[in-house]
C-alpha cells in the first residue's frame, strides 16, 4: 500500500490533526506490522480546544501520557472495500510521555535592586529590570512565551532562606535561542523565619565580593503563542544555580 491515513482525537473529542503512514507499507494477515507515521497538529480556535492542547502539553512535560483515539480516513490505493474498512476503524491509543523533563536550564538575575523601608529589614522590596531564563522544550515548533507566573525560593549555602513571589509578569522571548527576558517590580524579598543570619551573610557577600552564587527553585506557569494557538503550560518545576555580580 502507498499509505494509510487517520485522524487523531483527544479523549474529549477535540480533533488534534491528521497522521499518515510513511513510506509505503505492507500489512500481513494475522500478524503485527511495524508502521511509521507522521502528522501534524492543527490550530485550535475554540477555548475548549486550546484548553485540551494546553493540558496535553502540560501532562507531557510532567511525564503523564495522554489518551487519544485514531480514526480511519482513507487508504491508498483507494480500493472500495479496503477504504470502507479503514474508515470504520476506531483505535484507542496513547500519546506517550518522555519522562520528567528538565525545562528551565538557567535563571540569571543580571540586575537587582533592594530597598529597605523602615521596618523591612527582612522583607526588603526588590526589583529587577534584567532577568533571563534559558529553557528547552522537545516540540518541533517555536514558542513565544508572553508571560510567566512563578514563585521562586532562594537558597544560599545549600539552605533556602527567602522567597520571591513574582506573580504573573510579562515576558519577551528570544524564540531562536529560547531565552525568556522578564522584569519585576516591588516584590518582597521575604526572608524565611529563622534564616535572618543567613540573609545577613548573603547581603555581606553581595556587598564585598565580585560575585555571589545562589540557588533558585520553585515552579513556573507560562502563556505562549504558538503556530497552533495560544497555550498555557503549568507547574514547570525548576532548580538551578545562578550567579549575580556583587557590588
Amino acid at each position: 500500500m502507498n499509505s494509510l491515513a487517520f485522524g487523531s482525537y483527544y479523549s474529549t473529542g477535540t480533533y488534534l490533526g491528521p497522521v499518515a503512514s510513511v513510506p509505503q507499507l505492507s500489512l500481513a494477515p494475522l500478524a503485527t506490522s511495524q508502521v511509521n507515521f507522521a502528522g501534524r497538529l492543527v490550530p485550535q480556535t475554540t477555548d475548549a480546544g486550546l484548553a485540551d492542547l494546553s493540558k496535553i502539553f502540560t501532562d507531557f512535560i510532567h511525564n503523564i501520557p495522554s489518551n487519544v483515539e485514531v480514526q480511519g480516513v482513507a487508504a491508498d490505493p483507494d480500493v472500495s472495500w479496503l477504504s470502507a474498512g479503514v474508515q470504520t476503524l476506531r483505535v484507542a491509543s496513547v500519546l506517550p510521555s518522555r519522562g520528567v523533563l528538565d525545562i528551565i536550564k538557567s535563571i540569571n538575575i543580571n540586575e537587582m535592586k533592594m530597598d529597605f523601608p523602615a521596618g523591612s529589614a527582612y522583607a526588603p522590596v526588590s526589583s529587577s529590570s534584567n532577568t533571563a531564563a534559558e529553557f528547552t522544550l522537545p516540540f518541533g515548533f517555536a514558542l513565544d512565551i508572553t508571560s510567566l507566573e512563578q514563585t521562586i525560593m532562594v537558597s544560599y549555602q545549600n539552605t533556602q532562606f527567602a522567597q520571591l513571589a513574582l506573580g504573573t509578569v510579562p515576558a519577551t522571548t528570544d524564540v531562536a535561542n529560547r531565552i525568556i527576558h522578564l522584569a519585576f517590580q516591588n516584590v518582597p524579598f521575604a526572608v524565611v523565619s529563622g534564616q535572618e543570619g543567613l540573609f545577613q551573610q548573603f547581603l555581606a557577600q553581595t556587598t564585598t565580593a565580585d560575585t555571589v552564587t545562589f540557588g533558585l527553585s520553585g515552579t513556573a506557569s507560562s502563556k505562549a503563542n504558538t503556530s497552533i494557538g495560544p497555550l498555557s503550560i503549568s507547574d514547570i518545576a525548576f532548580s538551578v544555580q545562578s550567579n549575580m555580580q556583587g557590588l
